[in-house]
This record gives structure tokens, sequence and C-alpha cells, in this order.
């Protein structure tokens, strides 16, 4: 059998596994805390832009974004992408507001980069080094602090 080989048993979060509790407890925590922010602050430059974004690409196809000339238009093209599903979204579910729409997506990169670093640390040391560097990473203050009342 390949070293490189990966069974469900043998994944961190498989069920059973030693600090799969612990990671999700810590994650749920993490998250926790990320929605309790959420409502505070926020740069508001940044958001009204954003905003202004997100009604442009609701309006016209993407491929008309850059030909607006009244935006500041300073991020990539894939960035675009982020900011249709998240304006197509507002459409479906007009009641939450846009700026909890727009902190959701660091708070979901801030998930994902949680669950990396608990799999890696947890194959290179042990799942409750892995579940220490998930807490780390998640309770680090400018981590939650720009995610969440920054963004």
């Amino acid at each position: 059998m390949s070293a490189l080989s990966v069974h469900a048993s043998d994944t961190p979060l498989a069920p059973g596994a030693a600090g799969g509790f612990r990671f999700k407890t810590v994650l749920g925590a993490g998250l926790l805390l990320r929605l309790v922010l959420m409502p505070f602050g926020g740069y508001a430059g940044d958001l009204h832009q954003f905003q202004q974004w997100m009604a442009r690409l609701a309006a016209r196809p993407p491929w008309d974004f850059y030909a607006a000339h009244h935006l500041i238009l300073d991020h990539l093209p894939g960035d675009l992408w982020i900011f249709l599903l998240l304006a197509k979204l507002h459409l479906l579910a007009p009641g939450i507001p846009v700026v909890y729409l727009l902190k959701a997506v660091p708070v979901l990169a801030d998930a994902g980069v949680a669950l990396m670093l608990f799999r890696i640390v947890t194959h290179l040391a042990s799942p409750r080094a892995g579940t220490l560097a998930t807490a780390l990473f998640l309770f680090n203050p400018p981590v939650y602090i720009l995610s969440t009342t920054w963004s």
C-alpha cells in the first residue's frame, strides 16, 4: 500500500477519529465569535464600494462590469464571481443585510484555513497539535478582527 493512500478512517475528521470532536468544538466557537462580531464595524468605504459592485453585477452581465467609469474598479476579475454570487444570493434573500453577505466570505475563508491547518498539523504531528493550531489561528485577534469588523 502506498504511503500516500488515504482511507476514510485515516482522515482527521472521520467519525470517531481522535481530536475530531475537539476540532469541531474549536471551529464552532471560532465561527460563533465571528457571528457575534459581524454586526459591528466595517470599513465604510469598502462596504459601500462592494455594495455598488453587487448592484451593478445584479443589473448587468459581468463582462460589462469594467465599462462602468463611475465606479472604483480596483479588484481582479476573479473577485467578480464572488460578488456576482453574493448579488444573486441577495436577490433570492433580500432580507439578509448586504453587509452580512459581504462579511460571510472572509468568515468562510477563515473556516477553510482552519480546516487546512488542522489537517496539515494533524498529519505532521497529532490531532491535539492540529486542534491547537486551529485555535491559535481562529482566536488570533488580528485574524478575527480583519474578517468580521474590518471587511
